[in-house]
């Protein structure tokens, strides 16, 4: 006798043999057990679930002469012309290869004729999705009002190409996906029949490279037994199979977690070099990440995936290394690369080169990059990395001038505490008349906020650093962005070097930025961007001082009453003092 595969030798034969589906079975055996089945039925789901089985056993189970709970006795002769398709009552037809008008039309022409040996007329049309527009319309009226004598049972894929028209004349049951542990417990039974030696680890790789399929999860086991001798080993099935080992899939993230280029590069070279497809290296690769993304966001793994507490273990590990923002954009990336590299010749560069903005996200600038490298930052910080902040344990003493061009990050940061600065030295008082003594508001010294420009006027770098001072105290990310950039300002005007990253952070946050460059360069402060050889031509002044935005200098201070005149310079009363009596002059009014 011809060899058998697994999946044909091992096709269920009862609804007891029916793996994961057992809302769909108790279902159709209660039917038939209280013989009130209808005359159309739809099963829906993804492939290798069970659809064309379960209409097989339904068909010879409505026909048995003998059933058993529901279940076909597969002894009677109903049965046995049923299962060796020796009984004309029972038809299936792939509607793949029969989609037209006319193959509907004798379906339609049968319908008139009933039963020749069994009880009901079955006919079991799969893939009918595939069926034309015509084709359906032809089926529309005999699957609407069939013989009592006859049941349709329509099986697809792709429900949703169905017609309404169609799906609201059948009873639709829907197969779900089998998940791994019914999947490994039925490769159990079937290699234990079999007499194959298999690892318990090996058959659940099978399963999940079955994707929830038990007839893929057969043919693959069917071609491990055919290419492996010695018996089957999860080093066996990641050869066969083509499959990256989850040793390099590990060193991939940690590669990425790290931002170690080389190494990143060194793993996918490994993995081509030892012949596994990129492609399902790459789709293994974002299952993983997706799992990591999923556990950081829940905040938990157990019971949300299918896998072993080894590999659970790791998947949390690796959830703490990473943001939810900074996944989120990795999922991303290599579903738009995997879309991408079905249209390149040589999908291995494509997935290099997203693999390195991964990397580096400085290399990319998109905004999903910008929002990982911001909580990259953010993240940094609150974790206790070094962050240049002043402690005020003492007097600073006095600053000593940069160059001009020195970095942001070489310029002394600002103090915690103000820094208080020292008084205007008083002009000498002028000699004064002995003809009389007038009260009148004496000449205001330079104000305080000129001599502050004049400290930043000598201090090239000091509104840059001020700003920065105060970025880090209210607006942490955008310190974090900037706080290595270089600046300069001059004329009112704040000048960076062109970079498409330090425009788009300054751009998101915009308000924030401006209300702290405000505070340090006067209302008229705005941003502008150079090139390299425009920023190294740019000389720094101070900032115009408040009083000047407000009133010309020349202008005379407006009066103001006595009392609330405060003393500058030397006191009034001490030149009192020092006069002799004939010079003082008391004027009446």
């Amino acid at each position: 006798m011809a060899y058998q595969a697994l999946y044909r030798k091992w096709r269920p034969r009862t609804f007891d043999d029916v793996i994961g589906q057992t809302h769909v079975v108790s279902t159709l055996k209660n039917e038939i057990m209280s013989g009130k089945t209808a005359h159309a039925y739809l099963f829906c789901g993804t492939r290798g679930t069970g659809k064309t089985s379960c209409a097989k056993i339904f068909a010879r189970a409505i026909n048995c002469l003998h059933p058993k709970d529901g279940n076909p006795c597969n002894e009677c002769a109903i049965c046995r012309g049923a299962l060796d398709g020796s009984i004309l009552d029972i038809t299936e037809i792939d509607a793949a290869s029969n989609n037209g008008v006319d193959n509907i039309r004798e379906i339609r022409d049968e319908v008139s004729y009933s039963a020749a040996q069994a009880k009901y007329k079955i006919f079991i049309i799969d893939e009918v999705h595939m069926l034309s527009g015509g084709a359906f319309n032809a089926l529309l009226k005999t699957l609407e009002e069939p013989p009592p004598y006859v049941v349709f049972i329509l099986a697809t894929t792709e429900a949703h190409k169905l017609p309404a028209t169609i799906t609201s004349r059948c009873q639709r049951f829907d197969f779900k996906r089998i998940s791994v542990h019914d999947i490994v417990i039925r490769l159990r039974e079937i290699t234990t029949a079999e007499d194959i030696r298999a690892d318990v680890d090996a058959l659940e790789l099978i399963a999940r490279l079955a994707d929830g399929a038990l007839r893929d999860a057969l043919s693959i086991l069917d071609q491990c037994v055919s290419a492996l001798s010695d018996g089957i080993t999860v080093e066996g099935v990641n050869a066969v199979m083509g499959v990256a080992p989850d040793e390099a899939v590990s060193k991939t993230v940690d590669a990425l977690a790290a931002k170690d280029s080389a190494s990143l590069l060194k793993t996918v070279a490994e993995v081509v070099r030892e012949g596994k497809d990129i492609n399902n290296f790459m789709e293994t690769l974002t299952r993983r990440f997706r799992d990591i993304l999923v556990c950081k966001v829940a905040g938990q793994a157990d019971g949300l995936f299918e896998y072993s507490a080894e590999t659970l273990a790791a998947i949390q590990d690796e959830a703490k290394r990473f943001g939810a923002a900074e996944l989120s954009y990795i999922v991303e990336a290599l579903c738009t690369a995997s879309a991408e590299a079905k249209w390149q010749k040589n999908a291995k560069v494509l997935y290099e080169l997203a693999l390195l903005r991964l990397c580096d996200t400085q290399l990319s600038a998109s905004n999903a990059a910008l929002l990982a490298r911001i909580e990259r930052l953010e993240q940094m910080f609150a974790g206790g990395a070094p962050v240049p902040v002043a402690t005020p344990a003492e007097p600073a003493p006095p600053s000593i001038p940069q160059a001009e061009d020195a970095p942001p990050w070489d310029v002394e940061p600002p103090q915690a505490a103000p820094v208080v600065q020292k008084a205007a030295e008083p002009k000498p008082a002028a000699p004064q008349q002995p003809a009389k003594v007038e009260t009148r508001p004496a000449e205001k010294p330079a104000s305080r906020p000129a001599a502050k420009n004049a400290a930043r006027k000598t201090e090239p770098g000091r509104v840059w650093a001020e700003l920065l001072g105060i970025l880090q105290k209210k607006y942490p990310p955008l310190y974090g962005a900037l706080f290595m950039k270089k600046a300069k300002f001059s004329n009112d005007t704040l000048y960076l070097i062109n970079e498409v990253y330090v425009k788009e952070i300054i751009n998101m946050y915009g308000a924030d930025f401006n209300s702290a460059l405000y505070a340090v360069g006067g209302d008229g402060a705005k941003v502008a961007f150079v090139t390299e050889t425009e920023f190294v031509s740019i000389e720094e002044s101070a900032p115009a001082p408040a009083e000047a935005q407000e009133a010309p200098v020349e202008s005379a201070p407006p009066a103001v009453p006595d009392e609330e005149v405060e003393p500058q310079g030397a006191d009034p009363l001490d030149a009192l003092l020092s006069m002799d009596n004939d010079d003082i002059v008391i004027e009446d009014e």
